[in-house]
């Protein structure tokens, strides 16, 4: 298992490495920034969990995979740019990420899961054509959330925006349909 290191609050990974390995960066408090080079293709299971203060994150052209909380409890996380090389993104990725506000996702996955980005501050969203599914609580407790614009042809479940008191308008991207939230 290759050692990777933190330097001036910057991860240190080198080019050739393929995977982060699950909880390589667990309770790392010292890690700010992190520019993840083209050659990894997974991040594991909780690589990243709990560094409160990772506020910077690059994620490579080339990353397919984002594992189960992979960014959990990354409370200084701002914004997450997650390139259409993604396909699958775990559950629980981003959980409890309080101040993620800006997020663009893959334009090639099919599913967000259970408590992907609950807890979040997420404020918009648009969800791409490729989601068929969107898991319980992908965005619950998301209390800033005040837009998402949608695929038609989408199956949600139904706490999936639990608890998204902000929550105004849902609006299909295909059709221009609005869905005017009431009470959720």
């Amino acid at each position: 298992m290759e050692e990777f290191n933190v330097i001036d609050g910057k991860a240190i990974i080198p080019e050739g490495t393929t995977k982060i390995l699950e909880y390589e960066f667990n309770d790392c408090e010292e890690l700010k920034s992190i520019e993840i080079p083209e050659s990894v293709t997974e991040i594991g299971d909780g690589a990243f969990m709990r560094c409160t203060n990772l506020t910077e994150v690059k994620l490579p052209t080339t990353l397919e995979r984002i594992g189960e909380y992979a960014f959990k409890l990354c409370e200084s996380l701002e914004s997450i740019d997650i390139p259409d090389s993604v396909t699958e993104i775990g559950n629980n990725a981003f959980w409890m990420c309080h101040s993620l506000s800006k997020v663009r996702l893959s334009s090639n996955l099919s599913t967000i899961e259970c408590e992907t980005f609950r807890e979040t501050a997420i404020e918009e969203i648009e969800i791409p054509k490729s989601v068929q599914l969107i898991e319980s609580q992908a965005f619950g407790d998301c209390y800033y959330l005040r837009d998402v614009r949608l695929p038609n042809d989408i199956e949600i479940a139904d706490s999936a925006f639990e608890y998204c008191n902000s929550l105004l308008l849902m609006l299909s991207i295909s059709s221009c349909t609005a869905i005017h939230i009431t009470n959720l």
